[in-house]
C-alpha cells in the first residue's frame, strides 16, 4: 500500500527516518512569525496527516519490539508536533488571540522537551532557542498563574491499561515510542487554588483583572473586556484558568 508521504513499499527504516527529517525541514521553513499565514495553516493540517502515517510505522516497530526505531519515530513525532504548535502560536498572535498563543507555545515547549529526552543535537537546540526567544519577546516577563489542588482517582496506565498502582511502569518515562501517563483520571473534589509565579502547569494563567472602577481587563492584551463588576475596597476581581484539559499527542 502506497503512503502519501513515505512512498511505496518495501519500507526501510533508514528511508523512513530520512523522510521524517525532510518533512521536519519543510515545516521548519515556515516556523517564523513573518511567514504566510495561509502556508502556515496548510502546513498545520499537513502535519496531522504526516503524523498519522508516522504512527503506523511506529506501531509496526512497537509490535515487532524494535525499540530503537520506535523511539526515533517518537522523537520526530514530538519534534514535528512542537513545530506545529509553534506555527499555531504565530497564527494566534496574528489573529489577536494571545491566550491561545500562550497555550500553543506551552505545547511547543512540552513537545520539544520530550523530543530532547530521546535525541539531542544542534537542530532541536536551535528550535529550543527559538521557543525561549518567543516566550521572552511575545509575553510579559512576569505572569501569574493558578495552582489548583484536586482530589482525584489514581487512574490507569497509558502503556498497559492496568490500574496505575498495580503496574510496573513509571510515570513520565518513555517506553518504546510512548510516554507513560496516568489516564482515565476522575476528579473527586476541588480543594483550593492558589495564585503563584511558578505553577506545575503554566497553561493555568490568570486571564483577567479588574481596575479600580471594576472594569475587567485582559491581562495579556490589556484591553477592556466590556464586563464591569462591583468596586471593592483594597482588592480586585480576577479570572483565570483552573485546569487545562487538552492532552499532548504522546501515544
Amino acid at each position: 500500500m502506497e503512503s502519501e508521504f513515505f512512498g511505496s513499499p518495501p519500507f526501510i527504516s533508514q528511508s523512513v527516518l530520512e523522510k521524517c527529517i525532510s518533512f521536519l525541514e519543510s515545516a521548519g521553513q515556515l516556523n517564523l512569525i513573518v511567514r504566510s499565514s495561509k502556508l502556515q495553516g496548510a502546513k498545520i493540517k499537513e502535519i496531522d496527516k504526516f503524523i498519522a502515517e508516522l504512527k503506523a510505522f511506529k506501531r509496526w516497530a512497537i509490535d515487532h519490539e524494535v525499540e530503537r526505531l520506535a523511539n526515533d519515530l517518537f522523537h520526530f513525532q514530538c519534534f514535528i508536533r512542537s513545530i506545529q504548535s509553534s506555527l499555531e502560536t504565530w497564527l494566534n498572535i496574528k489573529n489577536n488571540e494571545p491566550e491561545s498563543a500562550w497555550h500553543s507555545l506551552m505545547d511547543a515547549i512540552d513537545y520539544k522537551d520530550i523530543a530532547l529526552r530521546i535525541q539531542d543535537y544542534e537542530g532541536i537546540r536551535k528550535h529550543e532557542a527559538l521557543l525561549i526567544g518567543a516566550k521572552r519577546l511575545l509575553f510579559p516577563e512576569k505572569m501569574i498563574f493558578n495552582s489548583p489542588a484536586f482530589r482525584s482517582t489514581i487512574g490507569t496506565c497509558s502503556i498497559c491499561g492496568a490500574p496505575f498502582q498495580s503496574c510496573d511502569h513509571i510515570e513520565d518515562f518513555i517506553y518504546s515510542g510512548r510516554l507513560c501517563r496516568r489516564i482515565n483520571i476522575s476528579i473527586l473534589e476541588a480543594n483550593h487554588s492558589a495564585i503563584v509565579e511558578n505553577p506545575r502547569d503554566p497553561r493555568c494563567i490568570m486571564t483577567e483583572r479588574s481596575d479600580e472602577d471594576g472594569n475587567m481587563i485582559n491581562m495579556l492584551s490589556l484591553e477592556l473586556t466590556g464586563e464591569k463588576l462591583g468596586k471593592t475596597d483594597n482588592a480586585m476581581h480576577v479570572k483565570g484558568i483552573i485546569l487545562a484539559t487538552k492532552a499532548l499527542d504522546v501515544e
